[in-house]
Order: structure tokens, then sequence, then C-alpha cells
């Protein structure tokens, strides 16, 4: 048991310093083009360790989203704090396009989808 916590402890430095080492960039998939995904997609990408993708399979709607989306980005309200300006690194409308390396997917769809 003593030797598990070790071994736990020595894990959990390496971890570390390794976060000190490099910096870590969150790949987040969003999925969808409704409410949600604005909001989602602005808020996430507001932070700087995060890639963000949007993915909208409706004919158009990526288009759409993509040539919307102002040069300073989306604004979110937040009634809690500051408001915030995100831009999506990418809105792609093919299923193909989706990169590879996501560390999490979110399916931001209306109630009547599933």
């Amino acid at each position: 048991r003593q030797r598990k916590t070790q071994q736990q402890a020595t894990h959990k430095q390496q971890v570390k310093t390794k976060l000190q080492t490099y910096p870590i960039m969150m790949k987040v998939l969003l999925c969808g083009g409704g409410n949600a995904i604005h909001v989602l997609s602005s808020y996430i990408s507001s932070r700087d360790d995060t890639h963000v993708t949007v993915l909208s399979l409706f004919p158009g709607e990526a288009d759409k989203l993509r040539d919307a989306i102002p040069e300073e980005g989306i604004r979110c309200i937040n009634d809690l704090g500051d408001d915030v300006f995100g831009k999506p690194d990418a809105v792609i409308g093919k299923a193909e396009d989706v990169p590879k390396d996501l560390d999490i997917v979110v399916f931001a769809l209306p109630s009547f989808t599933h």
C-alpha cells in the first residue's frame, strides 16, 4: 500500500512538471449550429488554452456561421462576471474535416432530435 501511494505521488509530480513545461492545448469539437453552439464557441474559444472546431452538418449552415462571425469574435455576455469574446478556430460542414486528436466532443442538439 505504501509503495502504491509513493508511485501515485511520483506520477502526480511528473504530471505537474510536464504541465509546467508544456502548455496544454485542449482540442474541442462542438457539434451543432444553434444557440448553444454560438454561446459555447464564444465562451470556450475565449480561453488561450483551447482550439475550438464547430461542426454543423445542416446544409450551408457552416458557411453562414463562418461568414457571420466578426473579426473580434462572438461576444458572450456573462451576468456573473466579465463578458468575453471568442472565435472558433474552424467552422466546418463535413465530418471528414474533423480533427483526429480531440480531447472533448460536445453535442449541443435540441431535445426533439434525440
